[in-house]
């Protein structure tokens, strides 16, 4: 009796639930851009006079090296790279944040990124991972830059709002949020393949085969 041949994924679709390695380089690579360039415009915005243009210009001109990187070698670069680039993007983050001299300082609204980034590319334990290394960061923020008054409820009510975020966020998670009314297996792995794809042409990328 002849098996039944297993079904191939699209060859652009890599090992780490489901995702493209050069598909979450390239999401990762927008958001250095991105958060680059909204720190950049803080330069021209009113600001604080303590605000210190040439240790942001620095942190700036890092993130838009970062990206470039990213986004270049996307096809190229190892999965086991993300991890620490995305915690080296919290670390700018903190920087920026402690460069503006604002206490609190607008730009921890980042952090939201690295949350939602983290769960639904990443495992659990990896989202975990940089959820506490956020925390770390955002108390060293705090220690060093606190706000006039109630600096435990800023870290208490910030990190809880972002894990609830990230918990949101979360996408094939738990079985028990995926549709009832499935019951294809090979249905329920397309979608996420979908839905990358849809990510893969908003970026530009347009290196898979498949339907």
């Amino acid at each position: 009796m002849k098996q039944p041949s297993a079904v191939q994924a699209p060859a652009w679709v890599g090992a780490g639930g489901g995702h493209a390695t050069s598909l979450m380089a390239r999401v990762l690579a927008s958001l250095f851009f991105a958060g680059a360039t909204l720190a950049l415009l803080t330069m021209v915005l009113p600001r604080s006079q303590a605000f210190d243009e040439i240790g942001m210009l620095a942190v700036v001109g890092n993130a838009y090296a970062v990206a470039a990187v990213l986004y270049r070698r996307a096809d190229r670069l190892s999965p086991r790279m993300l991890r620490p680039a995305l915690a080296w993007g919290s670390t700018l983050i903190t920087a920026v944040a402690y460069f503006s001299a604002e206490s609190p300082s607008p730009l921890v609204f980042f952090y939201l990124w690295v949350f939602l980034y983290a769960s639904y590319f990443f495992t659990g334990r990896e989202t975990v991972a940089q959820i506490a290394y956020v925390g770390v960061a955002y108390v060293a923020l705090l220690a060093v830059s606190p706000p006039p008054t109630g600096t435990a409820a800023w870290w208490v009510v910030g990190m809880g709002t972002l894990v609830v975020a990230a918990i949101v966020g979360q996408r094939e998670g738990d079985p028990c949020c995926r549709t009832q009314h499935s019951g294809d297996h090979e249905q329920d792995q397309e979608r996420p393949q979908a839905r990358d794809r849809g990510l893969h042409r908003a970026l530009g990328c347009g290196r898979h085969s498949g339907p």
